[in-house]
């Protein structure tokens, strides 16, 4: 190895791991997050996830969704939230597994939000989208 590869080794792997400590210390954000979407399921594992993860399924009035809920918290706290297409919270789980069903009252993106605060571990969220008998 010459210098100037040691050089840059010597810098660069102190500002890596300062910054690995300040990003935990915060809270923020993902560490050591993988995740997979499929057309109607989204699941992720991870080191420490403060964030926010979004699905968006459409639904025209009387359509059903049935949402499946599963998660492990080895540390901090998971939860999904339900919205309707103006954003107002129709349902909150925090603790899975769990079903829930959403029968549309109105057209438009019904939103899916695994959300986690300082959370270790994993989740998984499904869903089944029945359409309505009477269109």
């Amino acid at each position: 190895m010459n210098k100037k590869n040691l050089k840059t080794i010597i810098i660069a792997v102190p500002i890596l791991v300062i910054a690995i400590g300040l990003k935990l210390l915060q809270g923020d954000g993902r560490l050591l997050y993988m995740s997979s979407d499929r057309p109607a399921a989204m699941q992720a594992r991870f080191y420490r996830f403060s964030d926010e993860k979004e699905r968006k399924v459409g639904l025209s009035p009387g359509d059903e969704l049935i949402i499946r809920w599963e998660e492990t918290e080895k540390a901090g706290s998971l939860r999904l939230e339900i919205s309707d297409p103006e954003g107002k919270l129709i349902k909150r789980i925090d603790k899975g597994p769990a079903e829930y069903r959403c029968i549309a009252a109105q057209k438009g993106n019904y939103r899916l939000m695994a959300v986690g605060e300082k959370a270790r571990g994993s989740f998984s969220v499904s869903w089944d989208y029945i359409q309505a008998l009477d269109r």
